[in-house]
Order: structure tokens, then C-alpha cells, then sequence
């Protein structure tokens, strides 16, 4: 935000960043509402199944911005995704008059039985996960650069791992309350920490338009605020990169240190 130079795939991450918070929040109400206020039950509910609902919708909408061309907006049509999350939420709170969502409501899965909407949900949510990672990888193989590969791993594993214990949870081979599937996501929150932090994940051009400036003939090395080599094209590599062994995530004047430039040649320098 302090950039000023706010993308798409921020503001998904950000949108991410408040579903997060209040599925937290919605935790904490349930602490202190009584069992027998079963109304309120599903009004706290219904917000901790909108941030397991959303999640993955916001993060299929990172990997198509991410991947593709959307930089400042996603085209409306992207928007639809958010359509089965909105009527699961309805789903939940509504409940007692339909049982669709909840045959038997409880928050412990071996007692909780499931109506038939929320398989529905399940496969809608763990197929937003899967497209996601799916997108993430096939832009790390066209890319064939350590860095991206890197990035595609951890991004997956990140999003894979919620995924995991909510299907363990479903399929009753671990017995746990509702707060199992928000506290995986400290996996999540640590693995996508490492891809923003050190591997630059906000930082990365598009795959179209890294695509356009491979075609340049004039190569060009862009340098984070910390000196940090961010991007390059092919020219840049071919010429400069390669033999002096530059490449994404590290700082310029750590590699460059070693060298004699006195001894160099001025059209080297």
C-alpha cells in the first residue's frame, strides 16, 4: 500500500487477509456463546463457513491474476466465482428451516451430520484449491527458473495444507472441533510469508508481460528497494546474467563484490 502501486493480486491477498480475520473473530464468538443459544450458533457458524468458503475463491482469483494480464481489475465475469459462497453462507444460516446444510448441527465432526448442499460446497471449494495450484505450477514449468519453481511450491503447499485437514475432519479420521481448519492455516500463513517476503512473490511481472520484454532487444535488470535483483529478459541474461552468474533473489552487489573492476576493460565496465 505504501507504494501506491496497489495490483489485483493484492487486493486479493488483502480480501484474503479480512476473510481470515473474521473466521477468527466468528472463533472467539462461538467461545462465549452458550450451546443453547442455537440461533446465535448459526450466526457465528455461517461466518467461519464464509471464510472456508472464500478462501479459496480468493485464491484461485490470485493465481488467474497472478498468471495472466490482470493487473488493475478482474473481468466481471471472475466475479461469479463468489456465487456458491455466498449461498453457502445462506445455506448455513438459514438451516434450521431446510437441513440442507446440517442434518445434525454440532461443532465436533463426530457428532455433526452433514446435509446434501454440503457436498456441493466441499467439491466447489477443494476444485477453487486445485485450479489454483494447478495455474500456479503450469506458469512455474513455462517460466523454467529456480525461483518460480520455488514460489509454485510453497504457493501449493501453502494452499494444500487447510485443504488436507479439512478433508481428514470430513472423513472422520481425526476427530477435532471447528477451530482445526482456521489453525492450519498458520502453514499457510508461514509458507506464503516465505514466497512474499524472500522470494518476491508481489514483486514478479506477469507472465505476458515478461513474455513482451523477452522480445526486446536492449536487456534490463530491475532491482528491488534492498538492491535485490527482482527481473530480468532473455537479452540481459544472454549477455551479462549467465556469465556472471545473476539471477532472481539475490543482491546485486553480493555478487558483483568479488570483482576486479580495476582490472577490467572499460567496455566491460
Amino acid at each position: 500500500v505504501s507504494t501506491r502501486k496497489v495490483m489485483t493480486i493484492h487486493k486479493c491477498y488483502f480480501g484474503a487477509a479480512v476473510v481470515m480475520i473474521v473466521w477468527l473473530l466468528a472463533l472467539i464468538g462461538i467461545s462465549y456463546t452458550p450451546e443453547t443459544d442455537i440461533a446465535t450458533l448459526y450466526f457465528w457458524d455461517s461466518l467461519t463457513t464464509a471464510g472456508a468458503a472464500c478462501l479459496p475463491v480468493f485464491s484461485l482469483l490470485f493465481s488467474i491474476c497472478y498468471t495472466r494480464e490482470y493487473e488493475t481489475k478482474v473481468p466481471p465475469r471472475f466475479w461469479l466465482l463468489f456465487a456458491i459462497p455466498i449461498l453457502t453462507v445462506l445455506m448455513v444460516a438459514t438451516n434450521e428451516y431446510h437441513h440442507l446444510y446440517y442434518r445434525v448441527f454440532s461443532f465436533f465432526n463426530t457428532d455433526v451430520v452433514f446435509g446434501p448442499y454440503f457436498y456441493i460446497h466441499c467439491t466447489y471449494t477443494f476444485t477453487c484449491v486445485i485450479v489454483s495450484v494447478v495455474l500456479m505450477i503450469r506458469y512455474a514449468v513455462k517460466r523454467r527458473e529456480k525461483l518460480y519453481y520455488w514460489q509454485a511450491t510453497l504457493f501449493a503447499l501453502g494452499g494444500l495444507a487447510p485443504s488436507v485437514v479439512n478433508l481428514l475432519v470430513i472423513l472422520n479420521v481425526i476427530s477435532v472441533s471447528v477451530t482445526a481448519t482456521p489453525i492450519s492455516f498458520i502453514i499457510t500463513m508461514i509458507l506464503h510469508g516465505i514466497i512474499i517476503y524472500r522470494l518476491h512473490l508481489f514483486d514478479v511481472q506477469p507472465l505476458a508481460m515478461q513474455q513482451l520484454v523477452d522480445w526486446m532487444s536492449d536487456g534490463y535488470l530491475v532491482l528491488n528497494g534492498r538492491g535485490e535483483v527482482v527481473s530480468f529478459n532473455k537479452p540481459f541474461r544472454k549477455i551479462l546474467g549467465k556469465g556472471n552468474k545473476i539471477r532472481e533473489n539475490i543482491r546485486l552487489a553480493d555478487r558483483m563484490q568479488d570483482v576486479d573492476i580495476d582490472n577490467k576493460t572499460a567496455l566491460y565496465n
